[in-house]
């Protein structure tokens, strides 16, 4: 059996809003759980409530009195500094650092180490996070001494990290240490039941945000809300309610008070790219491999209402593939 915190509340679940029986069952199994110093990997497309899974699963432990929760973003941070972000660093490192530098294992000494899209680590720092965690100490970038150190490890990613594994750019040692105990969120298509009440909530908010005082939804707003696929998730459905809050000129949110950001030649999103011949590729000789592979890219993302996921999915790639060919495409050719 494992001992149950006293701070222990449902309270740190209220802002899950959900009558959805699996999100149910997730949220039983994140009470079940938190108070286990188990890692816990969390996967999900963008979205869908990772960070709200983690900060659960560390408020509904015993560290949540010892330590805090420290969130780094694998995906947000250049390659350079990583390394400096997730151990710290040695005044003199590297140039500029006049200074020490805390990481953010140190951070979360005694809490919970919060590492979000950990599918974008890098093979050489896969490795380094592996040893940590084996080892439970990490050195400074430039330091020599080892440094223990007591984290829970809470990681997330939005894509098929197994996959990733397969494909030989995730250590299959370092997913295993971190699969312990592993937590799968739906997307908000697959809990149609549970939009009208997240909209009822971000009404709610945004109207205190903005001193509004809107009533609700018309019957069409609501089949607008339910009907669509929603490929952003409830991030997505939150930002729409409230662009709704903001342009409505009456005390009720209608249809067209509801923007989607779509462009309406573009098939919706619950559909799949469409093989008609004016969604070919057009093909001139001359072209090269690349200009065809962005035009296949591009024209993918645009029916897929630009989710990174949903294109990577159709054309069979991860979604960091995407993401380095969109960064690829911004940079100028080399000559």
């Amino acid at each position: 059996f494992i001992d149950r915190p006293d701070n222990r509340t449902d309270d740190d679940l209220n802002n899950v809003i959900t009558q959805d029986e699996q999100m149910l069952r997730i949220l039983d199994k994140v009470r079940t759980v938190a108070p286990s110093n188990a890692p816990v990997l969390v996967q999900g497309e963008t979205g869908t409530g990772k960070e709200l899974i983690a900060q659960a699963l560390h408020n509904l432990s015993f560290r949540t009195k010892s330590g805090q929760i420290v969130a780094l973003n694998c995906a947000a941070i250049p390659e350079t500094l990583l390394e400096s972000e997730m151990f710290g660093a040695e005044k003199g490192a590297y140039t500029g650092s006049d200074s020490q530098h805390v990481g953010r294992f140190e951070r979360a000494d005694k809490g919970t180490l919060f590492l979000d899209e950990i599918s974008d680590l890098s093979l050489p720092l896969q490795s380094k996070l592996l040893r940590a965690l084996q080892e439970r100490e990490i050195e400074r970038v430039g330091g020599s001494q080892p440094i223990k150190v007591d984290v829970r490890i809470v990681a997330c990613t939005n894509e098929n990290i197994q996959q990733i594994v397969d494909q030989g750019k995730f250590r299959a040692d370092l997913f295993y240490r971190l699969d312990v105990i592993r937590i799968v969120l739906p997307p908000l298509r697959h809990r149609p039941g549970d939009i009208p009440l997240l909209a009822d909530h971000f009404l709610e908010q945004y109207n205190k945000e903005y001193a509004k005082t809107v009533q609700g939804f018309s019957q069409e707003a609501i089949q607008v809300l339910t009907s669509y696929q929603w490929p952003g998730n409830v991030r997505q459905l939150e930002n729409a309610v409230q662009s709704a809050v903001i342009q409505t000129q009456s005390d009720l949110i209608v249809a067209g008070d509801i923007d989607l950001h779509r462009d309406e030649s573009s098939p919706p999103p619950i559909e799949p790219v469409s093989q008609d011949h004016s969604d070919r590729i057009p093909f001139q000789v001359g072209m090269t491999l690349r200009d065809l592979e962005k035009e296949a890219i591009m024209r993918t993302l645009e029916a897929h209402d630009f989710n990174q996921t949903k294109t990577a999915e159709t054309l069979e790639v991860t979604s960091r593939t995407i993401r380095n060919k969109l960064r690829e495409y911004d940079k100028p050719e080399s000559q």
